[in-house]
């Protein structure tokens, strides 16, 4: 994108405020932690908790890893997400949540998006965190991959079973270039979402 997307604006409100609201319809805001990059200082109109990534430019394996953390003695699930989901429905949400407390001995579900994991659209019990940062100490970057190495019990999700919630699979939509925002806008405005 060339700058901090989270800053960026979405239809009156930044990235990161609106990624923060829809998320905070799912979960109260004292168990939302949003982990920036070192030297990023995100807003915090949304009272939520900032933590900050140890090393630069690690990825979102590190991230994730210490978000799980910080909430395991708050909560046992959390929903991930980027900043850069400015479609994202609650209702999808829900049913990520759904679907993980129907397995109790599931770790993650994960949705499958033209055949790759959407870890960053994913829900997770906490207690993943302590796997994730071995995968870290280990040397490994990628969140998939970590995901995809036999510790963790992940339930892979087609995202056609997530339709009866999200027709359009806006949820899966993220804003990588200046033109992906702009047609991100466009389609919340067709939509009627301001």
């Amino acid at each position: 994108m060339g700058r901090d997307k989270a800053s960026l604006l979405f239809s009156g409100e930044t990235l990161l405020a609106r990624t923060v609201r829809i998320a905070a319809g799912a979960a109260p805001a004292e168990n939302i932690v949003v982990v920036a990059a070192q030297g990023q200082a995100p807003g915090r109109a949304q009272q939520v908790a900032v933590i900050h990534d140890k090393e630069p430019a690690q990825g979102p394996l590190m991230a994730v890893a210490a978000g799980l953390q910080f909430l395991v003695e708050r909560v046992d699930v959390a929903f991930v997400t980027g900043c850069d989901a400015p479609l994202l429905k609650p209702e999808l949400v829900d049913r990520l949540y759904c679907l993980l407390e129907q397995d109790p001995a599931c770790d993650a579900v994960v949705p499958l998006v033209d055949g790759r994991l959407c870890p960053l659209t994913a829900v997770y019990r906490t207690r993943c965190h302590a796997p994730l940062q071995e995968a870290v100490a280990a040397g490994r970057r990628s969140l998939q991959r970590a995901l995809a190495g036999g510790t963790l019990r992940v339930r892979q999700v087609a995202v056609e079973e997530l339709r009866a919630v999200d027709p359009g699979l806006d949820s899966f939509l993220n804003c990588n270039t200046p033109e992906e925002l702009e047609a991100a806008r466009r389609r919340s405005t067709l939509a009627g979402d301001l």
